[in-house]
C-alpha cells in the first residue's frame, strides 16, 4: 500500500522539450492509502505544440511509468463544463473511459 508521512505527497513531472523550450509537462502521483491507484493531475501542452502529439506521448511516458510502479489505475479528473471538451476527446480517444459525472 502506499502511504508515507502525514502532510508528504509525492508528485511526478514529466516534461516534453523541444530546442531548449518547454513544449509540455504532465504530473501525476499515487493516491494515498491506496495500493496501485494513481491520479493524473494535469497534462499541459504548449499551444505551438498542440495537436503534435505531445501529450499524447506524455501520457504514454506516465502509463508506463506509472505501471512499472506497480499502478493498475490511473484517475483523470476534468470539469464538465464545455470548454473541457477537447481535453475529454483527448482522453477518450486514448482508450480513457468516463466513469463518473
Amino acid at each position: 500500500m502506499n502511504t508515507w508521512p502525514k502532510g508528504e505527497k509525492r508528485y511526478y513531472f514529466l516534461f516534453a522539450e523541444d530546442k531548449g523550450k518547454t513544449a509540455g509537462y504532465c504530473c501525476y502521483g499515487p493516491i494515498a492509502c491506496t495500493e496501485g491507484s494513481y491520479d493524473l493531475y494535469w497534462i499541459v501542452v504548449h499551444r505551438d505544440y498542440q495537436g503534435q502529439g505531445v501529450g499524447k506521448a506524455l501520457l504514454k511516458e506516465a502509463e508506463q511509468r506509472i505501471a512499472a510502479e506497480g499502478g493498475r489505475g490511473i484517475y483523470v479528473e476534468t470539469a464538465s463544463r464545455s470548454q473541457y471538451a477537447p481535453t475529454h476527446g483527448f482522453y477518450k480517444k486514448n482508450g480513457y473511459v468516463l466513469e463518473a459525472v
